[in-house]
């Protein structure tokens, strides 16, 4: 049995178990992350491995000011050419006419009533590389970079004085060299330029009209998208520069749908966008979404939310890597950062700011973006006192097991000397009883 000493000895010693556990109960007990603290204390060091930032109205001005890959931004409404080029590799047609018979190329005229024109239909030509075809009594026409027009003018004079009044029709049969390059795992495989098991299966050349085609024309000309429109992107490479922006931003902002030109390559690709949710939100998950963005008031609410028993309203942050030009005007750059092309940087949200709510619908998410909302507080004491209770509970229970004893051996005790003065009373005999009873009871106490 534990006397009153060794019992105050043991609260004592519980108490300084308790102090000392509760000290250090940050790195022992189970999480699923980092707190609020020490992600805004790893911020704030000399050396931050990211830049804090609190969401405000101006970071997301600042933010707005890059609002991603535009094609009309970057290449402009260039409007297709009027009149076609003839380039090398085009196939041309020729017809050549004559005013009456009898002459280069018409047979001789056997009847004196037979009036009229005659013509002839030349073998189609393939431009080319020296950039010309070949007319019979014209000899080598150069076409390469002039319209029909002018090649029609250049054999009508070569053939003037050998035919009878000529004249000259020159047609683009197939047009290649004004032609636009589709390629792409999203775009339908069509015509006979398909290489079947390919992942470029839908590769071919689109021939471009006379009056201009925009981006969505080539791509239907191409045979259209095979791929879900909200995870299909379009890339343009013009000029060197390349440019990727949404399929679907093409069909809602008609502006983006500029003018191809010749020698533009399309390519179709396929690209899921995603986030990540872990923390304390209603469920950790890999989560999509649709090519045109969404905002961080959708975001979470595709992860239902924050968890109503554990969030910290105050500790929602979402992880990404920003270009140097975004954040150069951030407070707390560092010039270490701002040598980076790419700058971690962790936006953190107050929730329980009314505010902050107006301030998700304008913050657009990127695609692999961490969102994280780290544990209560209050969530991190209940999981140290639960650690408490199993290492300490035993102690505990043996203590007032001990006092149970305690108490229950100074009731029969007492009970004992009780019975052993009513007894004196009485016979010799009873009074050698209780002589040998209060004995025995005094042994009791004694031990």
């Amino acid at each position: 049995m534990l006397s009153r000493r060794g019992l105050a000895f043991t609260k004592r010693m519980s108490s300084a178990l308790l102090g000392a556990a509760a000290l250090s109960a940050c790195s022992i007990v189970p999480s699923s992350g980092p707190s609020r603290e020490a992600v805004v204390y790893a911020g704030a060091t000399q050396v931050p491995p990211y830049l804090l930032v609190r969401l405000s109205d101006f970071v997301i001005s600042k933010l707005q000011r890059f609002p991603g890959p535009s094609l009309f931004g970057k290449f402009g409404d260039y409007r297709g050419a009027k009149e076609q080029i003839v380039g090398i590799g085009d196939t041309l047609t020729v017809t050549i006419f004559e005013a009456a018979g009898g002459g280069l190329i018409s047979q001789p005229v056997s009847d004196p009533k037979q009036t009229g024109s005659h013509s002839i239909v030349l073998p189609q030509q393939i431009v080319q590389r020296d950039g010309a075809i070949t007319v019979p009594y014209a000899g080598r026409i150069p076409v390469d970079g002039r319209n029909v027009h002018d090649i029609e003018r250049d054999v009508v004079a070569k053939l003037t004085g050998k035919a009878i009044e000529p004249q000259v029709v020159v047609a683009l049969s197939r047009n290649l060299a004004t032609a636009v390059t589709v390629v792409g795992e999203g775009v339908q495989a069509r015509g006979a330029f398909v290489a079947g098991g390919d992942p470029l299966a839908g590769t071919q050349r689109v021939p471009l009209h006379a009056g201009g085609d925009k981006l969505l024309d080539v791509i239907a000309d191409a045979g259209g998208i095979r791929t879900p429109a909200f995870q299909t992107f379009i890339e343009l490479t013009r000029g060197g520069r390349t440019v990727r922006v949404p399929y679907q931003t093409l069909l809602n902002e008609p502006r983006e749908n500029i003018y191809a030109r010749p020698d533009d390559t399309l390519t179709v690709i396929s690209y899921p966008l995603s986030f990540t949710s872990i923390g304390a939100t209603g469920g950790n998950a890999v989560v999509p979404f649709a090519a045109v963005g969404i905002n961080l008031a959708e975001a979470l609410g595709k992860t239902a939310g924050l968890s109503d028993g554990r969030a910290d309203p105050e500790g929602v942050f979402v992880f990404r890597y920003e270009p140097a030009n975004v954040v150069r005007d951030y407070p707390g750059l560092t010039p270490q950062q701002a040598a980076l092309n790419l700058v971690p940087v962790v936006y953190a949200v107050n929730m329980r700011d009314p505010r902050s709510l107006f301030l998700l619908r304008q913050f657009s998410m990127h695609d692999k973006d961490i969102i994280y909302v780290s544990n209560s507080p209050y969530v991190e004491i209940q999981k140290v006192l639960a650690i408490f209770n199993a290492l300490l509970g035993p102690v505990l229970n043996g203590v007032s097991l001990g006092q149970t004893v305690a108490v229950a051996t100074t009731n029969n005790t007492a009970n004992l000397a009780t019975l052993a003065n009513t007894a004196s009373g009485g016979s010799t005999f009873a009074g050698n009883q209780s002589v040998a009873i209060t004995g025995a009871a005094a042994g009791a106490v004694a031990q």
